[in-house]
């Protein structure tokens, strides 16, 4: 019984380990043309929420030192 288990374990080990080798292999080339497209939109959305976030939080300072 030890024997079998001890088999069965190695062989599930090499096996994930050939599974984890072709995963990350498919999703390096799929992440760098994902970033490309992502990156580009990113710069303007982000432009936009500072510009809101910042009018925000100084209205908020401004209630709490009144009080």
């Amino acid at each position: 019984m030890r024997l079998l288990s001890c088999l069965q374990f190695d062989k599930n080990e090499e096996k994930k380990k050939k599974k984890k080798k072709k995963k990350k292999k498919k999703k390096k080339k799929k992440k760098k043309k994902k970033k490309k497209k992502k990156k580009k939109k990113k710069k303007k959305k982000k432009k936009k929420k500072k510009k809101k976030k910042k009018k925000k939080k100084k209205k908020k300072n401004d209630s709490c030192h009144f009080r």
